[in-house]
């Protein structure tokens, strides 16, 4: 079973800053490969392909592609709220439009930041799962529509 991370940790925070930017550049190198292979796609059909055989494949890929595309974007997304409450939590730091009185607000915050965090790591782990399967499920189905015009 996996351990959560304590974001209360000195340790885990000092090593956050490079945990966050490995995701970041993971899911930007995502949209970057889904937006070329769709580029490709196209260009290859506009270009290369006169008669296309197979053309059910292609449409599954470009279909997958942008599933992929727009999975990974979800997932920046809720990345960047994950960053956010990570840091509210280390530092502290009281909700929108309310200022710290007392210890007991200040702990009820901590758990409102834990309780958003897993939330939103729970959420970005489906997202990533979608934006990963798809990306490949789009380049297998591209790859059947290569060797289906390819063959002939």
């Amino acid at each position: 079973m996996e351990k959560e991370l304590d974001f209360t940790d000195e340790a885990v925070m000092k090593l956050l800053p490079e945990l966050f930017r490995q995701i970041y550049d993971y899911f930007k190198h995502m949209t970057t490969l889904n937006t070329g292979s769709l580029l490709i796609i196209i260009a290859l059909l506009e270009g290369v392909f006169k008669e296309p055989e197979g053309i059910f494949a292609v449409v599954i890929s470009i279909c997958c592609f942008t599933i992929s595309l727009v999975g990974a974007l979800i997932t920046l997304g809720m990345f960047i709220s994950c960053e956010t409450a990570a840091l509210k939590m280390y530092f502290d730091l009281p909700e929108e439009n309310e200022e710290k009185t007392n210890e007991e607000k200040t702990k009820n915050n901590k758990v409102n930041h834990q309780k958003e965090l897993d939330s939103l790591i729970k959420k970005g782990k489906v997202t990533e799962y979608i934006t990963m399967y798809t990306f490949i499920a789009g380049i297998a189905m591209f790859l059947v529509f290569v060797f289906l015009n390819f063959i002939d």
